[in-house]
Formats: structure tokens, C-alpha cells, sequence
């Protein structure tokens, strides 16, 4: 992660565009409540920006992170390098006086998680097969970090959506593990 941590947010995220390999069409983000195309434009931003820099001037710099084996596992390397792509952009929206809802950085999170796992097929790290469940673990995991990162620049109604997102995925992982375990008392608020 030193790569992505040593650079300012904005100069990570080229303004050029960079040619792209073919991916999957991107996916829809969660929709929330009002503020439907104002979400699409945020998430398509993210994405899109940061899509650019994973395939353009960050791609030997993503495959040298999720090559030197810093976490447990791929998972945790993936999850790492998106994780930091998020804090990135949530910061840099904070300094322009912004906010990304928590459902629009899921969304992002996803969509970043799948393309930077192909990354890791792509270079024989993890098989075909093992990337859907790589995927999913690198998506808790690249959450977990988002919200290390961004957590502390959050105020703290924000910080508490963010967290409540975290619970649902950790829950999400423990079912598809066979571990699922109840809610805890008042972790829920709609």
C-alpha cells in the first residue's frame, strides 16, 4: 500500500483518460432516497477514476501490491488496494465540501473489488474459480480499511452508517462461511 498512500488523492486519480482493457459492464449502484442521479454520477466518478488509475499510471503499482503478500492472503491484498482507492476519493470529495453515501461507496467498493481481483487472476495469483469467494472476502476487507482510513475525517452520524455497513457485510461473510452470528443489540437503525 505504500505506493497508493505515499501519493496526494488527486494526483492518483488521472484526468486523462487511459485506454482500458474490456471489463464487465459496470454494475448499478444501490439506489438511496432522493438522490438517484446525483448517486449514479458520484459512483460512476469513483469508478471511473479510479479504474483509470488501477489500469493507467497505478497498474504496476496494484500488481506489486497484491504480488508482495503483505496481508493474509490475496484477499487481504486486494481488499487493501481498493480500500485505499476509497479513501482516497472520499477524501478528496471531503476537501470539495462533498460526501459519498455509504450505499454509493459499496457499490464502488464492488465494482473496484471485482476489477482489481481480475487483476490478480490475470497474473496466476488465485484461479478463476477462487475469485468470486476472493472477492467477496477482499470486499469486507477493502470496507474494513476504507474505514480506517476515512473513518477518523467522518462526522460521526456518518461514521455510524459506514459502521452499520461494515456489520451487514461482516454478517454477509459469516453466513456464506456457515459462522453466521445474531445482530447485536441496537446495531441496526433505519
Amino acid at each position: 500500500m505504500q505506493g497508493l498512500l505515499k501519493q496526494n488523492p488527486q494526483a492518483s486519480m488521472p484526468g486523462q483518460p487511459s485506454p482500458q482493457p474490456q471489463t464487465t459492464p459496470q454494475q448499478q449502484p444501490p439506489q438511496g432516497q432522493g438522490q438517484g442521479g446525483g448517486q449514479q454520477q458520484m459512483y460512476e466518478t469513483i469508478v471511473g477514476q479510479s479504474e483509470e488509475y488501477i489500469y493507467g499510471e497505478g497498474l504496476e503499482d496494484v500488481k506489486q501490491q497484491i504480488q508482495a503478500g503483505a496481508g493474509d492472503g490475496v484477499e487481504d491484498d486486494v481488499g487493501a488496494v481498493v480500500g485505499n482507492l476509497l479513501a482516497m476519493n472520499y477524501m478528496s470529495a471531503a476537501e470539495a465540501g462533498r460526501t459519498i453515501p455509504p450505499k454509493v461507496m459499496a457499490g464502488a467498493a464492488k465494482e473496484l473489488t471485482e476489477v482489481v481481483t481480475d487483476i490478480a487472476v490475470n497474473m496466476q495469483l488465485i484461479t478463476p474459480e477462487e475469485a468470486d469467494e476472493a472477492a467477496d472476502e477482499a470486499l469486507y476487507f477493502a470496507m474494513s480499511i476504507f474505514g480506517e482510513r476515512a473513518g477518523p475525517n467522518m462526522p460521526p452520524e456518518e461514521q455510524q452508517q459506514y459502521a452499520q455497513l461494515l456489520q451487514g457485510l461482516e454478517q454477509i461473510e459469516l453466513q456464506a462461511k456457515g459462522q453466521a452470528q445474531p445482530p447485536q443489540p441496537g446495531g441496526q437503525v433505519v
